[in-house]
This record gives structure tokens, C-alpha cells and sequence, in this order.
């Protein structure tokens, strides 16, 4: 017979909706918003506040309201030592007061004043630091704060847990600004590093810079002084901005701020003005200006002017500007150096030729003079030497020979460009140039036209080798978008690549496949092995996965042992399911590292564009969901995205955080079901049960609050408290009934707890004063299948104390002789599945039969579960098997009801019924 439904309230409908919309917010505030807004329609409650503390801790700030105002509305911010909420943060725990008009804290008397006659306040705790409170007011006096006071409690560690997650995904959110910002930034200095070397003027030169710094960066005001030549005085020689500070004012060097970073040659900076000694920035703090930065601009070695910035923000990452500044500043100085080499060398050639012909042998630049039959006329021989050519080796060739042969088409149509423009312009590009040896150099090649004495066109280029330059750029852009272990594209690479293939995708009405890879078993390695062993294999993995891929394809690393793979332009789901076993297969054989095969294996979520997200986000957020199903179903597998995986993940939340609270509020209870004598009908031993009943959600199975508490790592904690409620009941039991054992449920999980099951156990059979002989533990045959050596030695200390061994469900599993024989085992548990038609089936009559020989020959005791009938019961005890536990005897009562079936005359009364009306089944069936 089915259990009917119970009605669901209006209450528990808003709880749920509460609990979903917190789980869907997307921000702190919007967490905030939705409790205040939802909570008034779980509980009778007239106000609720959200309050946080400031940065100082001293105050608190009321962020979130619903309600009363009570003169605190919403921004009000009040010392947290004159309200109730200082004992809140105080103790950690939640107040409730009886609001008084004449009260010394300002909530309680303000809140009196409109009605309100209780004030809850509980502590928001984030992180274990508590950050605010959360106050509600009730005005009715026959409210019961006892009642409401739990569901409060449970909704705020909700809000504790999503705020948890918001903050985890707000700082990796800020990594990857960073990572954006770091790109950006790299960009703009390039482009402004470019666009330097075609200027020749220093007010051009901060023309541009100025405008880049305060389109790019938060300035308002730059400027640039001038050194002058005596240097006791510094000249403001351009400024963008506040011209507080006038242009052309003339000021003293000494004690300014200038003195310090023409001495030192290093950059001022100061992050408070207000504080600051000088008087330049006082004069800028008045006007308004929080910070500012000065440094030195360079030629030849030698300061010769400061480049200073100043912001009205407060709120600046000092150090990262720093940084950039000094890049300008440096580009600066460099780009004055070259423009006065440069008009000292035009200046030569337009004075003297012969002059213009010592200045390009003698000259520290590679210079080349090339005549309008395009071949090389001069060239320095410094220049010379770094293509490895003596000057007479070049005069006379091509100026397109000193470049790639596959470059030489385009740079003889550049020179024709040259040739034809205005006489003094300039003109720049960036090319590969030979060397003697073959060996090629990024070169910057700054072009002008020129005239000889014979009134001839010719081309000066100034050439700067900037190879090195552009080898970090590429390095620093490789750093930036790939993994420094794999080589692989990075978070930030494959999160663009994501992007733009979705956007493609969508433009060609096509689907695109993400696969979210996680190893199986990786972490053992790490743990065993090391990381050196690790990351040699997370670089083999890499390796294996890219040669699976088509060239289309992207597979990154995203950190750990994630990986990701995009999949474009997919035609069938049937071909992606080929390529997620194609990776899986590529694990199979063994890696060799360091002299070791190390085997593992992985699992994949698979999520389609745009059938299970139509953003990057959520097509990632659903691949993840996934790849943690497919690792449920054992690993080494695929997983295609549901839609039923998002709400099972939401319930699977909801129980988590009622289950981290389910001690604490006395949710959980024990049954006991007894274990019977079949030759005396006595009851020898008792089996611990454990169950919940949520006060919202009801009965809740332990085959579903069991896996949530062992992924989330409760299980220990569940154990405990099973162990020490069903040893304290044995206590009370053995003052009547010397006899009786106790068996308790342990998963896989406790053997490998941090804190060791024996030592836990030994301590409560003290706590108890009983003896170890009188404790069954009860595991599954899995347990043993794959913690061979490491459950032996802890059953073996388990031994040690008198503990006795069983194995649950036995046959239902792989099972192994070789373990039955090897381990210390005391008892072996028939599944209920063999005894169930035990007296119809000979099949099922055999494999008991054979079950029971084998368990003797061992001098293991049998116990058969689910025994319903008396013919069952006979015949298991034909066939040797002398105890058993089921619904014929009893079901699992709770702890108040077990004198009754202890005493003899319900054993006898037991015996009677059962050979009087038979098979248990249908009278227990609904019970169960």
C-alpha cells in the first residue's frame, strides 16, 4: 500500500522557492535582496534586515530590508555596540529580545516604538568569520520564536553557503580580469611603441603619451618637466589635465618632489597626497587629486626630465600603474634618444656629405643609404658587423638582399613608395633582415628620403634590431593564453576560442560540442607518487589527447587535472559520442614514468550548443554537471548533458546543506531490528538502523542522504554519531539482557577517515564500559574487493579489541573466495535477494545451500536477511544457517520498543503467529 502524499503548505512551497532562488543569484546583493523579499511569506514576520559589518568592523550597515523601517531604513548605519547585534557577533549566536522603548540598544527601542515586540538576531557567518547579522522582527506577542528560530537558522546557512560560492566565483572572476587586463595592457604599449617611432618631436611624443594614459588608465592629469641644463631647476614642459600647476612654470629642484628621482633615478610615488610632504602635492591635493607618480625619462643614461600622473580616485592599484608608468617613461626617453641621433645624423648629411659619410661608417646604428637603382650606396659599419658583412661586402647590392628571398617582391615595391614621397617624411616598418649566416633578425626600419650633393634621391634607414623585444612579446602573449606544463591553451585562451566559436557557430546555424574532461584517480598518483611524476603525466595526457583531436579541434587545460575540448561544426551526436570514447580509449594503455606503469582512466560531460546552453558559461556550468554524473556511474565513461541533471543538482544541494545541520537539530533517530536464534528463538544480537525525518522534506531514505554525506565528506561524522547513539543504548540494554550484541553499518569511507575507526571505536567501548566482543561492524563485499591490503590491517587492530566483522548483503557483489579466506571475517549477511523464494526456488535453494557450506568450512556464521515466512525459516534451518533478521519476527522498531520484543512471550507469541497465518509480507509490505 502506498503512502499517501502529504499536502504541501503555502510555507514550504515559498521555503522552496526561497531555497531556489538563493541557489540560481548571481551576486551578494542579489542573495541578500531575495532572502529579505521571500522570507515574510515562509514566517510571521514583520521586518527582516540584512546588516554587515564595514571594513573597520566598528559599524554595521543595514543592506537588505523588508518591512518596518522603524526609522533604520535601508544605507543606515549604526555602531555595532549599540545594538543587539553586538551580542550576535559577540557570541556567535542567535539573540532573541523583547524590544523595550527604554532599551540602551537602538534596534530594540526603535523597533518598540512601531510595534514590534521581538527582535531575532542571528550571526551571518561566511567563511567561519562572521561579516553581519540577520534581524527579524515579530510583532504579534504569541508568535513561538522557538518554532521560527530553526527554519531561520537553516535559511541563513543557506545564504552562508551560496555567499561561499559567490565570493569562490567572484575571485576566480577577478583572476581572469586580471589575466584581460594584463593582455590589454600589452596591447596599449605596443601600439603606443609603434606609434613613437614615427614622431620626431618630444611635445609629439606626450601628445601621445598623455592622451593613451588618460584614455587608458584612470589619470586626470599629466604632465612632463624638463631637466634644465644647469639642474638646480626643472621646467613643466607640457601638461594634460588640472593646470594648477601652470606650463612653463620654472621650479626649484631641491626639496620638491623631482629632487628624489633625478638624484636616485628611480620613480616617487605617492598613494595618500593629503600626507604627503611636498608642496607640488598639496597643491595637488587641494584641487582634488588623491595619488600621483613621478618618474625619471632617460637619454643616454642620464635623467633628463620627469613624467608624472596624478588621479582623483581613491581607489587605484598603485603598484600596476607603477609598472606601466615606468614602461612609458622608458619609451620615452628612448624615442627622444633616437629622434635627436636621428636629427643629428640628418643634420650631418644636410651640412656635408662627407660629414653625412663618417657619421654613417662611425655610427652605433645599423644605417644604410640606398640610391634609386635600389642598391646599397653606404652603410655603418657597426651596422655592417651585426648582419656579420664588412660595409665593402655590402656596397653595391641589392638593399632587398639583406631580406628574406621570399620578402623581396614586397620591399622593392616599398623603396618605389619611398622614392616617390616628399623629401624629410618618415616612414617605418617592421621586417625580417639576413644574416651572413642565414640566420634572419626582426628589424624596426625607420625610412627618410634625403638628397645627395648631386641633388639625387636617395633613402636613409636607421634599422634597430628588435629581435629580443619581440621574442618576449611572444613570449609574454604565449604566457598569457597557454599552460606552462602542457603547452596547451590556457583558462583565458580557451574561454576567447569558446566564444568565437560559439559566435561562428550561431552565424552558420550549426552545433558545437564542449567536453569537460576530469582523470580518474589522478589524485592518488599525486598523493603517492609526487608531483614531479604528476606533471610528467598530466604532460603525457596532454600529448595523447592532442593526437586524437582533427586540427579543428580544441582541447586546453583549464588547471589540475581538467581539461576541456571544443568540438566545431558537428554533425551528429553520434560522432561525438565516437570522439568522448576516443579519448577514453587513448587512456588505456599504461603510462610509463620514472620506471612505472601507472594506469588511469577519465571521465567526460559532454554539452551541446545550443541545446543545453547558449552562452559559455552555461554550456560550461552543464558540461561540468556532466562529467560529475558520468564519474557517478563509476568513471572511465561519457555523460551527455540533461535537463533533469540541474534540478537534481539543485535537490542534491538543498539535502547537503539540511544534512550539515540534521545532528545539531536532533533530526536523525535509530531503529533497531533484532537478529534471532532460529533453533531457540532468542534475539542475540541487533542491527542500528539509521534514518532522518527533516521537518519540511519528511522521511528522507538513508539510499539517498548516504551518498550526499559520503561525497561531502559528513560520512565520518554520521558514523560517530551512530556509533556512540547505538553503544549508549547497548549500555542501557545490558542491565536486563547480558547477552545481546550490536551491529552498526560502516562505509567504505570511515576505514579511511582521517581519524582512524579503531582508535575512534576503542574510545567509546571505554566511554561505555563494554566489552569489544559485543560490537559487530557490518561492510559491503565492494569495500573489500578494492581496499584489500588497507581494510586487513585495520580490521586486524579492530580484532585486536573483540570487534566482530561481517559482510552486508553478501552475493550481491563480486564475490571472491580469496577474501573470505584472507581476511578476518566473522560473519557473513545472505542478501535478501537469495531467501526471498527460498522455499519455491531450487535455484536459489542451491546457492544458500552452497553459501552455508562454504561460510562452515570456514568457521564463518550466517545470518539470512529478509526472512518473511515460517517454510523460509525452515528451511534455512535445514540447510544449516541458524540465524536470521526480517519482517517475520519483527521490523526495525525504535529504541522504546525493544524491551517488548526482547521478553520471551513475544518470541513465543511471534513463533505462534507465524505458523498460524504464515508469510509476513503483505501485512509489513506498507510499513516498510
Amino acid at each position: 500500500m502506498l503512502l499517501s502524499q502529504p499536502q504541501i503548505s503555502t510555507e514550504a512551497i515559498a521555503l522552496a522557492q526561497l531555497i531556489a532562488s538563493m541557489t540560481e543569484a548571481t551576486s551578494e546583493s542579489e542573495i541578500y535582496t531575495t532572502f529579505v523579499d521571500l522570507l515574510p511569506q515562509i514566517l510571521p514576520i514583520e521586518r527582516v534586515s540584512v546588516n554587515l559589518l564595514n571594513s573597520s568592523r566598528q559599524d554595521l550597515e543595514i543592506v537588505a530590508l523588508q518591512g518596518i523601517e522603524a526609522q533604520m531604513p535601508r544605507g543606515t548605519k549604526i555602531p555595532s555596540d549599540r545594538l543587539v547585534s553586538a551580542r550576535t557577533l559577540e557570541t556567535r549566536q542567535t539573540q532573541i529580545e523583547i524590544t523595550d522603548p527604554q532599551s540602551s540598544f537602538v534596534d530594540s527601542a526603535k523597533l518598540a516604538e512601531t510595534g514590534i515586540q521581538k527582535l531575532i538576531s542571528t550571526p551571518l557567518i561566511v567563511h567561519k568569520q562572521a561579516i553581519g547579522t540577520i534581524d527579524v522582527g515579530v510583532c504579534l506577542p504569541d508568535t513561538d520564536t522557538q518554532k521560527i528560530t530553526p527554519i531561520i537558522l537553516q535559511v541563513v546557512g543557506l545564504m552562508a553557503t551560496q555567499l561561499e560560492k559567490s565570493f569562490k566565483i567572484e575571485q576566480a572572476q577577478a583572476t581572469v580580469d586580471r589575466y584581460r587586463l594584463y593582455s590589454e595592457q600589452l596591447q596599449i604599449l605596443n601600439d603606443i611603441a609603434y606609434k613613437l617611432s614615427s614622431l620626431m618631436s618630444e611635445g609629439e611624443i606626450f601628445d601621445l603619451l598623455a592622451q593613451a594614459m588618460v584614455d587608458n588608465f584612470p589619470l586626470q592629469r599629466v604632465s612632463y618637466a624638463k631637466l634644465e641644463p644647469d639642474g638646480k631647476f626643472i621646467r613643466v614642459f607640457k601638461q594634460v589635465g588640472d593646470n594648477t600647476i601652470l606650463t612653463n612654470a620654472l621650479l626649484p629642484v631641491v626639496h620638491s618632489i623631482f629632487a628624489w628621482v633625478v638624484e636616485h633615478n628611480q620613480p616617487l610615488i605617492s598613494s595618500d597626497l593629503d600626507r604627503s610632504i611636498y608642496n607640488a602635492h598639496q597643491i595637488l591635493a587641494a584641487s582634488g587629486f588623491k595619488a600621483s607618480w613621478s618618474v625619471p625619462v632617460l637619454v643616454g643614461g642620464e635623467v633628463i626630465g620627469v613624467l608624472n600622473a596624478a588621479t582623483t580616485q581613491s581607489q587605484v592599484n598603485i603598484d600596476e600603474l607603477r609598472d606601466c608608468l615606468l614602461t612609458l617613461g622608458r619609451l620615452m626617453g628612448a624615442t627622444i634618444e633616437r629622434i635627436q641621433m636621428q636629427e643629428q645624423a640628418a643634420g650631418v648629411l644636410r651640412a656635408n656629405e662627407a660629414r653625412m659619410l663618417a657619421l654613417v661608417d662611425d655610427s652605433p646604428l645599423l644605417l644604410i643609404v640606398v640610391n634609386v637603382d635600389r642598391e646599397i650606396v653606404r652603410v655603418s659599419r657597426f651596422g655592417a658587423s651585426q648582419l656579420g658583412y664588412q660595409p665593402e661586402n655590402l656596397v653595391g647590392l641589392p638593399f632587398s638582399s639583406l631580406h628574406p628571398e621570399s620578402d623581396r617582391p614586397s620591399i622593392k615595391s616599398y623603396l618605389d613608395q619611398l622614392l616617390e614621397i616628399e623629401g624629410g617624411e618618415i616612414s617605418h616598418q617592421e621586417v625580417n633582415m639576413s644574416r651572413c649566416d642565414g640566420k634572419r633578425i626582426w628589424a624596426r626600419q625607420t625610412a627618410r628620403k634625403i638628397y645627395n650633393p648631386q641633388g639625387e634621391p636617395e633613402i636613409l634607414f636607421v634599422c634597430e634590431d628588435i629581435t629580443e623585444l619581440r621574442s618576449l612579446t611572444a613570449k609574454l602573449e604565449h604566457q598569457a593564453h597557454y599552460d606552462n606544463l602542457t603547452q596547451l591553451p590556457n583558462r583565458t585562451r580557451f574561454n576567447q576560442a569558446l566564444v568565437d566559436t560559439i559566435f561562428l557557430a550561431q552565424d552558420a546555424n550549426q552545433e558545437v560540442a564542449l567536453l569537460f574532461i576530469d582523470l580518474d584517480r589522478f589524485k592518488s598518483v599525486n598523493d603517492i607518487l609526487g608531483h614531479l611524476v604528476g606533471d610528467r603525466l598530466l604532460n603525457s595526457v596532454a600529448q595523447r589527447f592532442t593526437q586524437t583531436l582533427r586540427s579543428s579541434d580544441l582541447v586546453a587545460r583549464l588547471g589540475g587535472d581538467e581539461f576541456v575540448v571544443i568540438l566545431p561544426q558537428v554533425k551528429t551526436i553520434e560522432g561525438v559520442a565516437i570522439v568522448a570514447q576516443k579519448l577514453i580509449s587513448q587512456l588505456e594503455p599504461s603510462f610509463t614514468i620514472s620506471d612505472r606503469e601507472i594506469s588511469i582512466g577519465c571521465s567526460i560531460g559532454i554539452a551541446l550548443f545550443p541545446r543545453d546552453g547558449q552562452t559559455p558559461s552555461n554550456l560550461m556550468k552543464n558540461a561540468d554537471i556532466a562529467m560529475y554524473e558520468a564519474k557517478k556511474q563509476g568513471g572511465n565513461s561519457y555523460f551527455f548533458y540533461q535537463n533533469t541533471l540541474s534540478e537534481q543538482i539543485s535537490t542534491r544541494l538543498t539535502l547537503e546543506n539540511y544534512l550539515k545541520d540534521a545532528i545539531a537539530n536532533q533530526e536523525l533517530y535509530l531503529v533497531f531490528q533484532p537478529q534471532v536464534n532460529i533453533i531457540t528463538g532468542q534475539v542475540e544480537g541487533l542491527e542500528a538502523l539509521l534514518r532522518w525525518e527533516h521537518p519540511i522534506l519528511g522521511n528522507i531514505t538513508p539510499a539517498t542522504f548516504i551518498p550526499i554525506a559520503e561525497e561531502n565528506h559528513l560520512i565520518e561524522e554520521l558514523t560517530n554519531w551512530v556509533l556512540q547513539q547505538s553503544l549508549q543504548v547497548l549500555k542501557k540494554l545490558h542491565q536486563h539482557y547480558h547477552h545481546l550484541c550490536m551491529a552498526v553499518n560502516v562505509s567504505a569511507r570511515g576505514f579511511t577517515a582521517s581519524d582512524p575507526l579503531d582508535r575512534r571505536i576503542s574510545h567509546l567501548l571505554t566511554e561505555y564500559e563494554l566489552s569489544g566482543c559485543y560490537l559487530a561492524l557490518e561492510v559491503t563485499e565492494r569495500f573489500f574487493m578494492e581496499n584489500t591490503a588497507r581494510s586487513a590491517e585495520m580490521m586486524a587492530n579492530l580484532r585486536k579489541q573483540g570487534i566482530r566483522i561481517a559482510i552486508d548483503d553478501f552475493g550481491t557483489g563480486f564475490s571472491s573466495l580469496t577474501y573470505l579466506a584472507d581476511l578476518p571475517i566473522d560473519t557473513l549477511k545472505i542478501d535478501r535477494s537469495f531467501t526471498k523464494d527460498l522455499d519455491t526456488d531450487s535455484r536459489k535453494k542451491g546457492i544458500m545451500s552452497g553459501i552455508v557450506a562454504i561460510a562452515r568450512s570456514l568457521k564463518i556464521q550466517c545470518i539470512a536477511e529478509g526472512v518473511e515466512s515460517q517454510t523460509q525459516l525452515i528451511q534455512l534451518s535445514s540447510l544449516g544457517c541458524h540465524q536470521y533478521q526480517g519482517f517475520l519476527f519483527s521490523k526495525p522498531v525504535k529504541v522504546e520498543h525493544l524491551p517488548a520484543i526482547l521478553e520471551p512471550d513475544y518470541r513465543q507469541l511471534r513463533g505462534t503467529e507465524a505458523g498460524e497465518h504464515g508469510s509476513r509480507k503483505d501485512r509489513y509490505s506498507s510499513e516498510l
